[in-house]
């Protein structure tokens, strides 16, 4: 950090321009931080007690040690504070005027408030003079305390009032200017991405100044999830209406808990619409997957019964709607729901309740007809494949309406997330969950063998759509054909997570 610079090496102001501003920014924050120890000065030199010790020093020049060491100007105890004043002074006494008054134009983009930053510097009794006057001060006292003579003593004690006053002013000037940085500094807005899916990309803006006074950065309160673009304003305006009714049911009707939700949609520069779905940012921390990867064996079995908790409304609220003809459909992975009410360090008691965060694929049917074109769920796949998977589209969707593909799905993904010890104590709870809430005597329970074959082809698939994808990209010339090979070497060689 630049103050941490400055307080242990000096300020050096030589430098580009960027880094000057930067060094005289680390030496205000510095001036500010002696603010402290100029305030205790100051009552030190005013109080009742201080000023005979003082007068005496300064009518003759005949003042003793004794009379220098009873008064603030010479007491020992004082020392720390008097030098760290001097050294804070110093690291501003180092920039000329020019230097400054660029410093504010950069810190400052109004130029009638960088124009009154500058004068709150550098004014006859602005923050530079007054320093200057203090440090002519504080050299002389130095002298005297280094060798002390009656009428060093005598001229330090005459000047005291007047680095009183210079301590006033100064301190009262500095206030105003550093109310002004903070005030009118500007933020700027930096992209962060969050994670990223089959079919969308999920970003924050966060807020970090954008000069040393800028308020503190801070995380976004909501995040974006960017799908593929839309060809036409209809397609965009119909997946929004999708998506915005998939959670209204999903938190209305099934009663599962989804963030605040919104979508917005821009319009690129070849006409077509990217479509952002918006959600309310969960701590991140909060996250079951993150939760799992560190659980015991017996936090991990609270944290299964809490998701068939949240299955079982689904499979309800499905069975409840097939006179209507009418089913949504579920993406239970691990990595898809949060606690809502989190405790950082706490032990789970299966209270806390979950939050479901995939809600921007909206998997809804109607009398056996997708609510949105089957292209759109095939936007995860490479361009590649799609004429061949679009036939297999559908069969490949009902996974997401079956209960028992949903929960064979999450133990998979519980073992690819690097806790496949965990499968075994879960199964007997997920075979007894199919039993009492889908109880279909055709479907065998699921075994570990099952579950091993199906994280075999989920990772086998996940590597091939991805080797195809830099495939596409080689092809379009967004990768060379280098690059794309050692793409693909590290897609089969590392964890997929």
């Amino acid at each position: 950090m630049p103050g941490e610079v400055c307080g242990q090496h000096g300020l050096s102001l030589q430098g580009e321009r960027g880094t000057d501003s930067a060094l005289l920014a680390s030496a205000l924050l510095r001036l500010e931080r002696a603010s402290a120890h100029k305030r205790r000065l100051l009552r030190a030199l005013t109080r009742a007690a201080a000023r005979g010790p003082i007068a005496a020093l300064a009518a003759s020049a005949e003042g003793t040690l004794a009379l220098w060491e009873e008064s603030p100007l010479g007491r020992p105890e004082l020392d720390p504070v008097w030098q760290e004043v001097a050294a804070a002074n110093r690291a501003l006494r180092g920039a000329t005027p020019e230097r400054l008054r660029r410093a504010c134009t950069e810190w400052l983009p109004n130029p009638r408030i960088a124009d009154r930053a500058a004068a709150l510097l550098l004014d006859p009794h602005g923050i530079l003079g007054c320093v200057a006057a203090e440090d002519a001060f504080l050299e002389s006292r130095a002298a005297c305390q280094r060798a002390f003579s009656p009428e060093r003593a005598a001229a330090v004690a005459r000047r005291t009032s007047d680095f009183a006053a210079a301590l006033c002013a100064e301190r009262k000037a500095l206030r105003e200017l550093m109310r002004t940085l903070r005030a009118a500094a500007p933020s700027q807005l930096e992209i962060r991405q969050y994670g990223f899916g089959e079919i969308s990309r999920t970003i924050g803006l966060e807020g970090s100044p954008a000069s040393p006074f800028g308020r503190p950065a801070t995380r976004p309160a909501v995040v974006y999830k960017r799908l593929a673009p839309f060809p036409d304003a209809a397609s965009a305006e119909r997946y929004k209406a999708a998506y915005l009714e998939y959670n209204r049911r999903l938190r209305d009707e099934v009663g599962i808990a989804v963030p605040e939700f919104g979508c917005r949609a821009l319009r690129r520069s070849d006409g077509r619409l990217v479509v952002y779905a918006t959600q309310a940012l969960v701590d991140p921390r909060s996250v079951a997957k993150e939760l799992l990867l560190r659980a015991s064996v017996e936090q991990a079995v609270i944290l299964f019964r809490m998701v068939l908790a949240e299955y079982r409304k689904w499979i309800r609220y499905n069975r409840e709607q097939a006179q209507f003809g009418f089913e949504i459909g579920l993406d239970g992975q691990i990595p898809n729901w949060a606690l809502h009410r989190y405790e950082p360090g706490a032990e789970l008691r299966g209270d806390e309740g979950l939050i479901y965060l995939d809600t921007n694929t909206p998997m809804m049917r109607h009398r056996g007809q997708d609510c949105l074109p089957i292209e759109f769920y095939l936007q995860a796949t490479p361009r590649l494949l799609r004429p061949l998977l679009k036939p297999l589209a559908r069969s490949i969707l009902d996974r997401y309406f079956r209960p028992r593909t949903i929960v064979l799905d999450f133990l998979g993904n519980v073992s690819i997330h690097g806790r496949p010890d965990l499968v075994s104590p879960l199964l007997p709870l997920a075979n007894a969950f199919l039993r009492d809430e889908v109880g279909d005597p055709d479907s065998p329970p699921i075994r570990p063998e099952e579950v091993r074959r199906y994280v075999g082809r989920d990772v086998a698939t996940w590597r091939l759509t991805r080797s195809l994808r830099k495939i596409e990209d080689c092809v379009q010339g967004k990768s060379t054909p280098l690059a794309t090979a050692r793409d693909i070497y590290r897609i089969y060689t590392r964890p997929i997570f």
